[in-house]
């Protein structure tokens, strides 16, 4: 279970991709593998501060939603 958690926090802190998500809330995405993508939800209250909603894995990336995409 630790692993997961940290997993999640990675996630939001260092994502491939950012996603607009609903009512205000980001959607940080990181690449899995094959056909799987962790998308973590959360908002930001300041740049130093926020909270994580929910995570869960998708198998497709929404590239309708991005807001911002990580450097290759």
């Amino acid at each position: 279970m630790d692993s997961f958690i940290e997993t999640v926090l990675d996630g939001v802190e260092d994502p491939e991709y950012i996603l607009r998500g609903y009512k205000g809330t980001l959607i940080a995405v990181v690449h899995l593998g094959e056909r799987s993508y962790l998308n973590v939800v959360y908002r930001e209250l300041s740049q130093a501060d926020g909270f994580i909603i929910t995570a869960r894995i998708q198998q497709r990336l929404d590239k309708s939603k991005i807001i911002w995409r990580r450097d290759i």
